[in-house]
């Protein structure tokens, strides 16, 4: 394990050299519940205009998919929501996988049961639960056919009630009935020194009671993996570098890819010092926070800037060449990269730039422009120029 900021300018640029494609998490990496991550939303557009692809994991499935988009969008942060992995989307691929033609058992929150049904599942409709006096009373009212029942789908769910559970375990006596789960969490951090009860602990339940194991959906299941490696055409496994804060989920899961675990989330740095957890857990580096990722990148460019272009005048600690050629970093990678996402054809106004810059190539090479001219003065002169003929 390397902290990433002790690492010398060469290091630094080998491992940003090593990968092209980041899976990251969200909650504590992008965002707490209540608050934004400092310069999280900055570190991912220096990434992405290092020519980074960018996919988030996400184990939340109380909220729809446009919503962590919208929310996304709203605090800055350049990502598409093509760019965004649920395990909603993973139980709507498997179920489809597997053909799955019965209704749907789901303990879990109304985004969740809508994208079922909007995918053409059908659920099991359960009215609102009343209140029960006695043991019998209670245990007529859970009885359940389950005879056009094909699976059950345990996820949070901030409405279960013990019949709700007791139902599951019944249906999960049938062996046919496929049993789902989305994260596995035991404990959700929901404020200073205060966490929640996840659904791990009443996943655990209805293991012990049926001597079942559900299937995994989250982090870190073995079918998240797979969804992202297909979607996203990941061949290249050592290639891929995942980012989160957890070690018990994120870096297991991370076990065949490149690990950086930013601290400050559910592991603290005692945690790396004391190690608890098996060897392959280990993250290959750690982070105190976002800001010193996007602070890395700007130094780790301005050094490449200034090989490049021969350094410049400096102004005090300003390096006044390599501030302006951030600036036409920022420019070439936005245009280019944007023009490189729309399949547009790419035309290169240097203004500013020098014909030295593009034989120096220092960018992704899928942003080189199909052409390039001096000044837009240029354009116009041609255009004249072929009226004249």
């Amino acid at each position: 394990m390397k902290e990433l900021n002790s690492l010398n300018d060469q290091e630094l640029e080998s491992f940003f050299d090593s990968f092209d494609q980041i899976l990251t998490d969200i909650t504590d990496v992008f965002w707490t519940i209540s608050k934004n991550i400092p310069a999280a939303e900055d570190a991912i557009k220096s990434l992405k205009r290092l020519g980074k692809k960018v996919v988030v994991v996400c184990n939340n499935t109380t909220v729809p998919l446009d919503s962590h988009h919208k929310k996304f969008l709203s605090a800055g942060f350049d990502v598409d929501k093509d760019e965004i992995v649920t395990p909603t989307q993973i139980l709507i691929s498997y179920l489809k996988k597997i053909s799955l033609t019965k209704e749907i058992y789901v303990l879990g929150m109304p985004a969740l049961k809508e994208a079922l049904a909007g995918a053409g599942f059908k659920l099991v409709q359960i009215g609102p639960e009343p209140l029960h006096e006695t043991l019998a009373e209670w245990a007529r009212a859970g009885v359940i056919n389950g005879d056009n029942i094909g699976a059950v789908v345990v996820d949070a769910d901030l409405n279960l009630t013990y019949t709700n559970l007791q139902r599951a375990a019944d249906l999960l006596g049938d062996p046919e009935v496929v049993f789902v789960a989305g994260a596995l969490d035991q404990r959700l951090p929901i404020g200073q020194d205060r966490a929640a009860i996840s659904p791990g602990f009443f996943c655990k339940i209805l293991e012990d009671m049926t001597g079942r194991v559900p299937l995994q959906l989250a982090k870190p299941g073995r079918l998240l993996g797979e969804y992202v490696e297909g979607k996203y055409k990941i061949e290249d496994s050592s290639r891929v570098l995942f980012i989160g804060d957890s070690i018990a989920e994120d870096m297991e899961f991370a076990s065949k890819y490149k690990k950086l675990l930013v601290l400050g989330g559910v592991t603290g740095k005692e945690a790396l010092e004391k190690w608890t957890f098996p060897e392959e857990y280990k993250p290959d580096y750690y982070v105190d926070n976002w800001k010193t990722v996007h602070d890395l990148i700007c130094r780790i460019f301005e050094n490449k800037l200034n090989r490049s272009f021969g350094g410049g005048r400096r102004d005090g600690n300003v390096n006044t060449t390599a501030m302006q050629l951030q600036k036409v970093f920022c420019r070439i990678t936005e245009d280019m990269s944007f023009s490189t996402k729309c399949g547009y054809k790419k035309l290169l106004v240097l203004s500013g730039l020098t014909k030295e810059s593009l034989d120096r190539w220092i960018y992704p090479e899928e942003y080189k422009p199909d052409y390039y001219i001096d000044s837009l003065k240029d354009i116009h002169d041609l255009l004249l120029s072929l009226n004249q003929h």
